[in-house]
């Protein structure tokens, strides 16, 4: 697994081509441009993380202290416009389709996270400089892009602070309303400016105030309880939204009276879009979502009405986030009936977090099996994964001297790490995990857990729907049943089993693990069979030949139930089954 991770970092560095060969470092990176330049040569080629470590160490004390002249400005700006493909090749994500275990990129996203972090504390410093008048008269010239830098930094701080489990600092509201204050004071708000977003070529033309609510936009998507999978592509739709938006002053919106069906900013509060103003809220100004949701409402028709080609955004994910960013952007959502009473219990359970983890534990249960009782031979030995993200398992077979052997390299069996969390109440459709926060970093909305109550008990599968606020060290995380006793099975997609026996390497690099759910009347009710699939392996209509003991299974796959990054839930029809000969 580390061979597999360098050379994903090598391939991702390769990729966007951000750094040169390793050299020595430098006093003061920041004194000028030509010193940003020698920098730059010698950050760390091989680990785009540790680059990001040595970036965020030079501008750790940027503007404390001293009175930054305009050569250090222009190098902030210079080492900030280097940066941006190294914070692309950190913001390693779905819509990317890359194939990067979960870890990888969590560890990448935590980096990209630091990134932004550190340019938005330089640029927070610089634009208190420009409002006290502190700094020389040129650098005022540059402020529309401190500006303009300083909210773009913080969209990317608020996009993944979900996703790494990462805590919102008190203070950041207050210094973005600051920011936009300044930029009305100085007639900036609506200046044209180009831009160049995360993963994009072509530059884009937009205004502070739009970049200010991308960022009121992001914290209300916050607190909607987005997986990973759809927060990165509603990050990359919020800007078309925002085009059609503007905030309005509690005198140009006409008083209070006016503030039903809009959102309010308290411009002296620590905190960004509220459906109702605290009491005695001074300065405020109104959002009306009215434009944003008629958007909505026209993508939705559109979808209904034509046919995507199969994407880890087909029409059917695409129209069930844009349903659920309706309920977020309304400021009076629909209320939501429960689909049943919770009643609160007290029950330990253990917990395996993950669509490769589950599946990798099943292996590891079957081995055990296979160890107490010898007649029962583990179809599949051994487990890696591709760069596609799939779970490919090498295939025991039988020589022709009898012995067993696999036909794939092995490779090292890592342990599967089981958390232990309590259930504080259930219902007939789910239940609320409750755990430390530790053990819950990186369990967003979306993941799939194996849970039981003890070791005799049978797995259930849930997928986390909603994930609490942390309180002190601990975290709840609402979690939806989808069906229990799932079964690890091979699948090959149909008719590579059939190729000539020369092909058979190639055919065995083919094969990957599902899970297999059978229909069932009782809680978690599942009244037909479905899969559980790597994601990158999904195609509508698609066959797969499904292998479990001695059968043979032929199926069709149907439109997904749950599509998320690593996983696709779905039904499927079986179109022909077959007894398998016995090994001789």
């Amino acid at each position: 697994m580390r061979i597999y991770l360098r050379v994903i970092s090598e391939a991702v560095d390769k990729m966007f081509g951000f750094t040169t060969p390793v050299g020595g470092d430098t006093a003061d990176p920041l004194v000028n441009v030509a010193a940003v330049d020698d920098f730059w040569r010698i950050l760390p080629r091989l680990d785009p993380v540790r680059a990001q470590k040595v970036i965020s160490n030079a501008l750790a004390d940027f503007g404390i202290g001293e009175d930054p002249n305009v050569d250090r400005l222009r190098a902030l700006l210079v080492l900030d416009r280097r940066a941006r493909k190294l914070g692309d090749a950190l913001l390693v994500n779905y819509t990317d389709a890359s194939g990067l275990t979960q870890a990888l990129e969590r560890r990448y996203w935590q980096s990209a996270r630091e990134l932004s972090q550190s340019f938005g504390r330089a640029y927070g410093q610089i634009l208190r400089q420009l409002e006290h008048d502190v700094l020389p008269r040129a650098a005022r010239d540059y402020a529309p892009v401190f500006l303009l830098r300083l909210f773009q930094h913080r969209q990317i701080e608020f996009l993944l602070r979900p996703l790494d489990a990462g805590y919102a600092d008190p203070a950041l509201w207050s210094e973005l309303h600051e920011a936009y204050q300044f930029a009305h004071s100085q007639r900036m708000l609506t200046v044209p400016q180009e831009i160049r977003r995360c993963h994009d070529n072509a530059t884009a033309e937009t205004t502070i105030e739009r970049e200010y609510l991308h960022l009121l936009l992001l914290e209300l998507i916050n607190d909607g309880h987005f997986s990973p999978y759809d927060a990165f592509w509603v990050n990359r739709w919020i800007p078309r939204g925002c085009a059609s938006l503007n905030l309005k002053s509690v005198r140009s919106a006409g008083g209070d009276e006016h503030a039903s069906g809009q959102f309010v900013v308290d411009l002296d509060s620590a905190e960004g879009l509220v459906r109702a103003p605290a009491s005695g809220a001074l300065r405020c100004l109104f959002l009306d979502p009215s434009p944003l949701l008629a958007m909505i409402d026209l993508d939705l028709a559109s979808r209904g009405s034509e046919r995507e080609g199969h994407s880890m955004f087909g029409i059917g994910g695409r129209t069930k986030v844009l349903r659920k960013l309706r309920t977020v952007f309304s400021p009076k959502p629909a209320r939501v009936n429960r689909r049943g009473e919770r009643k609160p219990v007290a029950v330990i359970v253990q917990a395996v977090v993950g669509f490769n983890n589950v599946v990798r534990m099943l292996r590891n249960e079957q081995r055990r099996v296979a160890l107490v009782d010898p007649s029962v031979v583990p179809e599949v030995e051994e487990i890696t994964i591709t760069v596609t993200g799939a779970i490919v398992e090498s295939t025991t077979v039988t020589g022709p001297d009898g012995e067993r052997t696999t036909s794939a390299v092995s490779v090292a069996e890592a342990p599967v790490p089981h958390l232990m969390w309590e259930i504080r109440d259930r219902s007939e459709s789910g239940c609320r995990l409750h755990g430390k926060a530790s053990s819950m970093n990186g369990v967003a909305p979306g993941a799939l857990i194996a849970m039981r109550e003890h070791e005799m008990a049978p797995w259930i599968l849930v997928i986390v729907r909603r994930r609490g606020k942390a309180v002190g060290d601990r975290v709840d995380l609402g979690v939806e049943y989808v069906g229990k006793e799932p079964r690890r099975v091979i699948s090959t997609p149909a008719g590579d089993e059939e190729s000539n026996d020369e092909n058979a390497a190639n055919r065995n690099a083919r094969r990957f693990a599902v899970l297999y759910l059978s229909e069932s009347g009782r809680q978690p009710a599942l009244p037909f069979k479905t899969l559980i699939m790597p994601t990158c392996e999904f195609e509508p209509n698609r066959c797969l030949t499904l292998r479990s003991g001695r059968t043979c299974h032929t199926v069709r796959l149907k439109e997904p139930i749950e599509e998320q990054g690593d996983f696709s839930w779905l039904p499927f029809e079986v179109v022909h089954r077959h007894a398998l000969e016995p090994a001789v």
